[in-house]
């Protein structure tokens, strides 16, 4: 699913050629719907009393540096969001007459009358520790700015502690005289400062048959008083808790077994070299405390006292290259996986990474691969049940080891961008099934083609049985082959397997399956391995993305036009995977800059980019030609760095995007340096006789094939 091309310009010209038979919405709202008031009275109208609909205003959607309470705030002023809206908007029906000034759209005896609501002022509320934890007015400010407002006021320092709340509101004076007040949100700082910590990670491989080492755990204990559990969302919970993790490649995290967040494949994808991002999660309500009068440290615990293990599975991601015969893809290194972490209980460190942690090969995860699948014996699983809880029996484990790579030296930073997660899944709407028996296949279909896994959720097999499951976009057809709708194309993968192996463990009771540590691109899987027919309920397609949220909606009353729109959505989210690939199914899926640029206006017209879009950036400035300011052809790149011409134009085009669509002028003022050092290569590259001298460049090189 590769989408090279700007599809916008065409939707808005149809929008207003077909105005009359489109619904369009932001926000999931029509568009046309306003920040609005309605009062309550009645008008006459042609002679006729006419009810009004009643709309209470209110301040709501408050961010900040786009994200809705964010862990890991690295800014010492971050910026803040918010909007003013009618408290039933979310409610209305989409196909209500809510785009009507006070002279038009009636139904019945009903007419809606609106008018434009100004923010004439507004009024910031911070509350922090270094405030005391009382809330500080920042004073009127006569702005109707909403949007990426610094979060600063008189007398408050900026931010420079690690691991803190802050909370805050915001007070708005409208047009009309009157003020509105916001709920309360807040947001939980990162780490200021060098780290703890140290990397760990299992040793290196000299030979094939050497696994990694991929699981780790250490034990603690943690006292504490009248300790509150519950999660952090205001100013009443004096007590929290906060885990702080890179695990390179992949990581799950698992705190007394259970897992922490609902982040895959994470932390999101860099040049290791130079930056590493961490995850941050809030991990209050999955301690546990005795009763004491200190908290107990780290250093504290002991076969005694233990009452908490901290357990981190890691996979290979686009960090190692796996033992031989490795992942598949390139530019990965041979170190093996490893991890940094710590663990703080009310702002302190209490629990960090280093060589007293231990380590263990014996994961049931025995290959993973972006571009080749997984392998997972469940009957190792079973063995180890309970590997991530406490008491377990880790006599047989090994000490962890220090690491000393490069990506150990890296600037360590938060990821301050919506990870990827488990988005929706999807049922088959169908199940062909070709041999019987041992010789049993199934093909699935799911209808849709998409970023995602396959959930097996419950299936039974001997133990020792190989479960198959390859993933394809097509079925064979011409000029391929005749039309099979048994077997599988996947010729377009190239050298990607795209294959994922179950071994069963044999339980009477059933088995379930999702892969952990990959992602694949396919609308159909073929399922070996099994000897009876799956029923449809017992799989299903998770769909598997960063989580940016869909701001805009758009129908057409042609269906073509629907469908081609429906084409571009999945086109735009089945390839956000921490940064904007190229495609998700192949032996490719990287960061190509000429797919983001032609994209980039359709992106941010469709889905909530701000916080991804800012960290990508980021990202191309750090990989910017130290030597003539051009940029790569790819972010993260990978090989020479300059690219072609319209490979490189995504840095500026981004720029304009998110100038003109989110109006984040702060961008602007941070990249100029890297843009002016990029204009300059520009400028460089002309020759003598007037035309560009650039020294990269894309032909076509994909084979045709012609139709008789």
């Amino acid at each position: 699913m590769r989408i090279v091309f700007s599809f916008w310009s065409c939707v808005w010209l149809c929008f207003c050629l077909l105005c009359e038979s489109i619904v369009v919405e932001f926000d999931g709202k029509p568009c046309c719907d306003d920040h609005q008031t309605v009062h309550t009275q009645d008008i006459d109208v042609g002679g006729n009393k006419d009810s009004i609909i009643v709309q209470e205003i209110e301040v709501n959607s408050l961010l900040t540096e786009y994200l809705e309470s964010p862990l890991g705030v690295d800014k010492a002023i971050p910026r803040v969001s918010w909007k003013i809206q009618t408290k039933d908007r979310g409610n209305q029906n989409r196909n209500s007459p809510v785009a009507a000034t006070a002279t038009d759209i009636t139904t019945a005896t009903t007419r809606y009358i609106r008018r434009q609501i100004f923010q004439q002022s507004y009024q910031l509320h911070v509350s922090s520790l270094s405030t005391s934890s009382q809330w500080k007015d920042c004073g009127w400010v006569a702005s109707n700015d909403t949007s990426l407002v610094p979060l600063e006021c008189k007398g408050l320092t900026p931010i420079s502690t690690s691991d803190m709340n802050v909370s805050w509101k915001v007070s708005v004076k409208l047009d009309d005289g009157s003020v509105i007040e916001s709920g309360v949100v807040f947001f939980r700082t990162g780490i200021f400062g060098p780290w703890n910590a140290q990397w760990i990670s299992g040793w290196g491989w000299d030979n094939v048959d050497e696994k990694q080492r991929t699981l780790f755990r250490r034990e603690f204990a943690l006292t504490k008083p009248n300790i509150d559990t519950s999660p952090i969302h205001d100013n009443a919970v004096n007590h929290y808790a906060t885990l702080f993790v890179a695990g390179l490649g992949y990581n799950h995290v698992y705190l007394n077994g259970i897992k922490v967040g609902d982040h895959q494949l994470d932390p999101g994808w860099t040049n290791y070299t130079k930056k590493v991002w961490y995850s941050t999660y809030d991990v209050t309500n999955l301690l546990h405390f005795d009763d004491g009068e200190e908290l107990a440290t780290d250093d504290d615990s002991n076969d005694d006292n233990t009452n908490n293990v901290i357990a981190v599975m890691l996979g290979n991601g686009w960090w190692s290259c796996g033992p031989p015969p490795g992942t598949g893809q390139n530019y990965c290194t041979r170190d093996p996986p490893q991890l940094i972490l710590q663990l703080h209980v009310d702002g302190q460190p209490i629990v960090l990474s280093d060589e007293t942690w231990l380590a263990s090969a014996d994961s049931p995860i025995l290959y993973n691969s972006l571009y080749n699948g997984e392998v997972y014996d469940s009957r190792i699983a079973k063995r180890i049940k309970g590997w991530n809880t406490l008491y377990y029996d880790d006599s047989d484990w090994e000490m962890a080891t220090l690491a000393t790579n490069d990506a150990t030296r890296a600037i360590l930073a938060p990821q301050l961008f919506e990870p990827i997660r488990h988005i929706s899944t999807r049922s088959p709407i169908s199940i062909v099934v070709a041999g019987n028996g041992d010789n049993l296949t199934q093909v699935v279909d799911f209808g849709q083609n998409q970023a995602a896994v396959v959930r097996l959720k419950q299936f039974f097999c001997p133990s020792g049985t190989t479960v198959v499951l390859r993933h394809a976009e097509l079925i064979i057809h011409p000029p391929y082959g005749e039309y099979d709708n048994t077997t599988i194309y996947v010729d377009n993968l190239r050298s990607a397997k795209a294959t994922d192996y179950y071994i069963c463990n044999g339980d009477p009771k059933g088995e379930s399956y999702t892969p952990t540590f990959t992602q694949h691109g396919f609308r159909y899987v073929e399922i070996t391995g099994l000897n009876y027919t799956l029923d449809p309920s017992d799989v299903e397609s998770v769909e598997l993305h960063t989580d940016v949220k869909q701001t805009s909606f758009i129908q057409f009353a042609d269906p073509l036009l629907n469908k081609i729109q429906h084409m571009v959505i999945w086109g735009l989210k089945s390839n956000f995977m921490s940064v904007q690939t190229d495609c998700n199914q192949r032996d490719e899926r990287k960061g190509w800059m000429g797919d983001a640029a032609l994209t980039a206006e359709a992106a941010v017209l469709s889905y909530g980019m701000g916080a991804f879009y800012t960290h990508w950036l980021t990202q191309m400035v750090e990989n910017q030609s130290p030597d003539d300011g051009s940029m790569p052809n790819i972010v993260p790149p990978m090989g020479r760095t300059e690219g072609a011409p319209n490979w490189q134009t995504a840095y500026p085009m981004i720029l304009w995007v998110m100038m003109t669509y989110h109006g984040d002028r702060q961008l602007i003022f941070q990249h100029h340096d890297s843009l002016v050092r990029y204009f300059d290569f520009l400028e460089s590259s002309y020759h003598k006789t007037g035309l560009k001298n650039f020294r990269t460049g894309f032909g076509d090189w994909g084979k045709f094939t012609y139709l008789k």
